[in-house]
């Protein structure tokens, strides 16, 4: 579990002193994509816990002058959901936020890629590859995805990232879709909410490699308000080791 830090803090300043940047930056199409900033009327509530990101943990930088979205697809036809985003501050009530989406959804089985320009938009919004989020839904399950303007090499574990209205004090486990015991149990744990970050290393209680395939992650406990609230979760998502 992530915790909030002054580093997290200057990354926020960052953001702000940035988003100055972008004034004209808007949300619209850009050859096989719409991308640009991205406004919402609908806040989330202070009492919420929704999933913003399911993604490997770490992306891989660099100087190439395009980023590449990577993700392995179990079988061929439509995605329901292929987004990249991140929230940005706002002066306003509205929600804000970058949004990168393909204007086709249609991708066949195993390794995926689709990339786009650093240039147009995320170079002048001063936005890192750590700092966005994937969205990538398939059947009702979703799938990891992987940033990087090098080669995919994901590494790591996964990052389960929420948009929580205060912190939580919570148990996960990751267990087979298909039933069956849980391989992996830790404790969720953050003070502040905000971007909250549950990693998953990918392994299973002895260290080893879980096997490729359909897992749940179930988030149970408490968010840590002036009152507290229960907080109850679960995500399907693909686990696969390995890109190739």
């Amino acid at each position: 579990m992530t915790r909030t830090t002054g580093g997290a803090l200057a990354a926020l300043f960052l953001l702000t002193a940035s988003i100055s940047l972008a004034q004209g930056v808007e949300w619209k199409p850009r050859g096989d994509r719409s991308e640009g900033v991205w406004k919402e009327a609908t806040m989330i509530s202070g009492g919420s816990f929704e999933l913003m990101s399911v993604r490997y943990r770490h992306s891989g930088g660099g100087g190439g002058a395009q980023v590449g979205l990577y993700f392995w697809q179990p079988e061929a036809g439509a995605l329901d959901e292929l987004l990249v985003w991140k929230p940005l501050p706002s002066e306003t009530n509205d929600k804000v936020a970058y949004k990168m989406e393909p204007d086709s959804k249609e991708f066949g089985a195993g390794l995926q890629s689709f990339a786009w320009p650093r240039g147009d938009v995320i170079e002048p919004m001063g936005l890192s590859l750590d700092s966005l989020h994937t969205l990538i839904k398939a059947g009702g399950s979703y799938i990891p995805g992987l940033l990087t303007t090098g080669t995919p090499s994901p590494k790591g574990g996964y990052a389960f990232v929420f948009e929580s209205g205060a912190g939580i004090d919570a148990w996960c486990t990751v267990s087979p879709a298909g039933g069956g015991d849980a391989i992996s149990e830790f404790e969720c744990y953050e003070e502040y909410g905000g971007e909250v970050a549950i990693e998953w290393d990918g392994r299973d209680g002895q260290g080893q490699p879980a096997a490729d395939g359909l897992y749940v992650l179930a988030v149970e406990g408490d968010m840590l308000a002036e009152v507290l609230r229960p907080v109850e979760t679960s995500v399907r998502f693909w686990h696969r080791g390995s890109l190739k």
